[in-house]
Formats: structure tokens, C-alpha cells, sequence
């Protein structure tokens, strides 16, 4: 389905740094790092190829390409604070360190999930906690996905936020053409702990799987807790 496919494209250029992807229906909990002292271990010790979602037993069949790897954190299209800093008016540093997950499909292909990870200061991490408080990042998201273009119908999803997250991001997009209407749905898990941030990205052409990405959240937040 090319709707969904190009949709797919456009989020995943989102988290790495070409467009921006918002906080969802505002049902944000608390953050997991806001307010805490920095950790022990100097980042310079940290690898953010160390914090990206790795196959599980919710994803475990499903099929596995590219591998966890290091990207350059200078380039801002590995960094996903870049659009949403810009909305609010500000600019964002590029992390210390940042890495890409492996993507893994569904065996119906309806379901891809990918990962990211930056190791940031903790002044950077205050800040982007910040920014999700504070800037309209849905609104900013729909803005630059739809670059203009009105053929389609992007709408920000009700869903519960998720223990031990900064944010959570859910938006739909609807197009039609020649008579049949297709639905893409997409869902960004912005997870925070000490010097590390990751986000887990699930793009479903049918309705999400609430089970698996609260799964994968819950692995990716243990992950950054045990740094």
C-alpha cells in the first residue's frame, strides 16, 4: 500500500531529524529523568548502539534487517529534537553519542518497528523534557508531515501514556483513492533516563497493537533504567 509506505518514510526521516513527531493526545506522565542528578558513569562511557530496542519475545517473529549501529551524532538528521526545537523558537544541540536500532517487520508486514538512542547531558535531557511540556508538538508533527499537501487526513489518537515514559505520540493518517480509503497509524515512545534518550517508533497499516508496544516500551525503559 504506497500510502502507508510513503507515510512510513516520512516518520522514520521524522526521528532522525527531517521532520518532528509530537507528545500525542497530551496525556504525558511524568519523566523519568526530570530532575535527576546525572549518572555515575561519564557518557563518554556510553554507547547508544547499548540502548536500542533489540528483538524481544513480542517482536519474535518477526523478521529482523540492518543491525543496531552508530550514526554520527553532528548530522542533524540523527538528531529528532531538531524540528521540535525549532517550533518552540529554539535550537537543539546535537547529542554526544546516537545510534539507529534494527528494523523488524511483521510476517504480514503490517507492522515495522524501529528504534533510536542518544546519549545527551543531563542539561540537554531537562530541556527536551521541557519541550515536550511546552511546544504544540502535535500540531508542528501535522504541519510538516503534510508539507502542504491536503489530500489526507492526519488526526492525533487517544491512547494511554506508558509507565516510565516522557511521551507518547499517536497520529493517523487517512487518504483515498480511486474509491478505497487506507488508514496508516503511527506511534512514537519517547523514553528518558539519566544521559540517555531513545525513541521507539511502530508504524501499523492496521490498528496498533497495544500489547506489543507496551512490550517493547517496557524493555526499551528497562533497558535505560539498568545504564
Amino acid at each position: 500500500m504506497s500510502v502507508g509506505a510513503g507515510a512510513a518514510l516520512a516518520l522514520t526521516l521524522a526521528l532522525t531529524g527531517c521532520s518532528s513527531d509530537g507528545d500525542g493526545d497530551g496525556d504525558t506522565p511524568p519523566s523519568t529523568g526530570t530532575g535527576a542528578p546525572a549518572i555515575d558513569t561519564p557518557a563518554s562511557d556510553l554507547r547508544a548502539e547499548d540502548f536500542v530496542y533489540l528483538q524481544g519475545p513480542e517482536t519474535d517473529e518477526f523478521t529482523v534487517s540492518d543491525e543496531a549501529k552508530t550514526v554520527d551524532p553532528n548530522d542533524s538528521d540523527n538528531n529528532p529534537w531538531v524540528e521540535i526545537a525549532d517550533c518552540g523558537g529554539q535550537e537543539a544541540a546535537p547529542p554526544i553519542g546516537a545510534a539507529s536500532g534494527p528494523g523488524l517487520s511483521s510476517p504480514d508486514g503490517e507492522t515495522v518497528v524501529q528504534s533510536y538512542a542518544q546519549i545527551v547531558t543531563p542539561e540537554q535531557h531537562d530541556n527536551h523534557v521541557k519541550l515536550l511540556e511546552d511546544v504544540d508538538v502535535d500540531s508542528c508533527v501535522q504541519e510538516l508531515f503534510a508539507d502542504g499537501d491536503t489530500s489526507g487526513e492526519w488526526k492525533v489518537r487517544d491512547v494511554p501514556a506508558l509507565p516510565g515514559t516522557m511521551a507518547r505520540t499517536s497520529m493517523s493518517y487517512t487518504e483515498s483513492s480511486g474509491g478505497a480509503t487506507a488508514t496508516s497509524y503511527f506511534d512514537i515512545i519517547w523514553v528518558g533516563e539519566g544521559q540517555v534518550e531513545a525513541e521507539l517508533l511502530v508504524l501499523s497499516r492496521a490498528e496498533p497493537d497495544e500489547q506489543l508496544i507496551g512490550d517493547a516500551t517496557a524493555s526499551l525503559v528497562k533497558k535505560l533504567k539498568d545504564q
